[in-house]
């Protein structure tokens, strides 16, 4: 008997165990993909609500990220969080593990971070829905006006980081940048869905005078996916992978870069190192400061080391003059040594699960789904967004010429979060607070209606349940629609928690639509029926 006891014991331990170790590997939300989007940030861990813009104190940001354990910082509040400040640096440091912040709780206009930015030293964070522009004010330190920095502490890696659904600009330095010298490591890190842009070229304070920098993934940073997003007006790392590095560059646009889009080199450090990428589905558009070379535009640097290993594939540039892209080494085209590019990304770095668009449907991918909040376009993402499609704007090296930073006016409202929020009622991983934040990231995912888009901000229109009278039914992995008595055809599209669209129908008056062999997970299903536009979370579990 025992035994036996001892046998049962043992097998509902492993059972936990495995439970476990299920919940640990699902995406940090649904259709997250790419280095680390496997970690739990602050899941199940407390929750800590944003009362105040202040730089700090009771209520702040600060405050929050500053607690230990895990957990999730939410926001009753809305406007500018000016972190401005006379002598030292004042990013928001992250250093405790295991915290979420989650900008998409907060009223319109959400969270915009000025004079600073987030630095990262630690591990199991997530990041969504804010915007960051530090500028280049003469109040305090030249330093510490990146938009986010990834970087180890005395004691742990920077690792398991996704910063996702961001807008960034203004930086005096580098939008992003993620650092290893010696121990710790920063590895395991994914951007996706932001937009970098208007990195400040030779603005006040800089030490090197002119650097306008986007995205630089420095010396022995492994493993960095960088994915569906929109890099414009940025002279230089469009993004720049260094030496020792580990790089997958999947879907993005760069617009307007200086002299060239994007660097591999093998500097480091160390001295001459190895460097490793995946290139892939790419699209770089030459704008009024991009530099002619050879006849070409500069699309891709790529260091000659000897060890490094590229692998290259569906890379589209301009119908004048990147196609196909054009590649230096040494500044001298094409000579880069062959015996450098492998077969398959898996040869260079490739992390799987990875949903690769072809080159081609990148561009209004991109510019429909990236920055902090795709439904509520602020001014700056929408002219950002307007000059890549008009083939305007320019590098700029102080904030003035472009306006400066946004008014807005505070706002505040009262936070409806789910009961048992540490629970998951349906048992698929995620807690009942993460699925309440995935619909609210859904509803500001919304992809903006290029077609209407202008300089001047439009606020979407605002997300309404559809009626169970418009029958939705899901059987395994179909969803069945059925609107009774439509005046003139409607539209549904289904987008994965991502924004990537998985399905758009046209619906008849009379028939209804199937839309099938729809993978496990949580879709936006958004349509128009009668004129009026409605939006639905709909869950596939089979």
């Amino acid at each position: 008997m025992k035994s036996i006891r001892c046998a049962l014991i043992s097998q509902v331990f492993l059972i936990a165990l495995f439970g476990i170790a299920q919940a640990l590997e699902i995406p940090v939300f649904p259709g997250a993909e790419g280095f680390g989007t496997t970690t739990p940030a602050g899941r199940g861990g407390r929750i800590i609500t944003v009362t105040t813009l202040n730089a700090s104190g009771p209520g702040s940001l600060k405050e929050a990220v500053n607690q230990s354990g895990p957990r999730t910082i939410v926001f009753e509040v809305g406007g500018i969080i000016d972190l401005r400040a006379t002598g030292s640096c004042r990013y928001i440091d992250i250093e405790n593990p295991y915290c979420t912040i989650a900008g998409q709780t907060a009223p319109y206009p959400g969270i915009t971070l000025i004079g600073s930015g987030i630095g990262i030293y630690t591990h199991d964070v997530l990041v969504q829905h804010l915007t960051i522009r530090p500028g280049d004010h003469t109040i305090g330190s030249g330093s510490c006006r990146d938009c986010f920095i990834f970087m180890g502490n005395s004691s742990e890696h920077a690792e398991n980081i996704v910063v996702d659904h961001c807008s960034m600009s203004w930086s005096t330095d580098k939008i992003i940048i993620a650092w290893t010298r010696g121990q710790p490591e920063t590895h395991d890190i994914t951007v996706s869905n932001c937009i970098m842009s208007e990195a400040l070229h030779c603005a006040y304070l800089h030490k090197e005078k002119c650097h306008s920098k986007g995205f630089l993934i420095g010396d022995f940073s492994q493993r960095i996916t960088l994915k569906t997003s929109l890099m414009a007006h940025n002279y230089d790392r469009n993004p720049s992978m260094k030496g020792g590095s580990m790089s997958q560059v999947v879907n993005n646009v760069v617009y307007n870069p200086g002299v060239v889009a994007m660097v591999c080199t093998g500097s480091s450090f160390e001295g001459d190192t190895m460097v490793q990428a995946s290139i892939v589905g790419n699209v770089l558009k030459s704008g009024i400061k991009t530099a002619l070379l050879y006849d070409a535009l500069a699309g891709l640097y790529l260091a000659d080391h000897p060890e490094s290993k590229f692998y290259m594939h569906d890379n589209l540039g301009d119908s004048n003059y990147w196609a196909p892209l054009k590649i230096y080494a040494g500044h001298i085209p094409d000579q880069v040594s062959p015996e450098l590019f492998v077969p398959t990304p898996q040869e260079a770095v490739w992390c799987e699960p990875m949903t690769v668009m072809q080159s081609g449907e990148v561009m209004d991918y991109v510019l429909a789904n990236a920055g902090s909040r795709p439904a509520e376009t602020n001014d700056i993402d929408a002219r950002i967004i307007n000059e890549v499609q008009t083939t305007t704007g320019t590098i700029i090296d102080h904030i003035d010429q472009v306006g400066g930073w946004p008014e807005y006016e505070p706002t505040r409202h009262e936070l409806v979060i789910p009961d048992n929020p540490e629970g998951d009622d349906d048992a698929d991983g995620y807690t009942n607070c993460e699925e309440w934040l995935h619909t609210l990231a859904a509803e500001l995912e919304q992809p903006r209606d290029l077609s209407s888009l202008n300089s001047r901000h439009r606020k979407g229109p605002t997300p309404r349940q559809i009626s169970r009278a418009q029958p939705i039914t899901v059987q395994g992995n179909r969803i069945i629609i059925t609107p009774p008595d439509l005046s003139g055809p409607g539209s549904v599209r289904v987008y994965a928690m991502s924004g990537r669209l998985v399905a758009a129908r046209t619906i008849g008056t009379t028939h209804p639509v199937m839309i099938d062999n729809l993978s496990a997970g949580v879709y936006c299903l958004k349509g128009v029926f009668a004129g009026k536009t409605v939006q639905e979370r709909i869950k596939i579990a089979y």
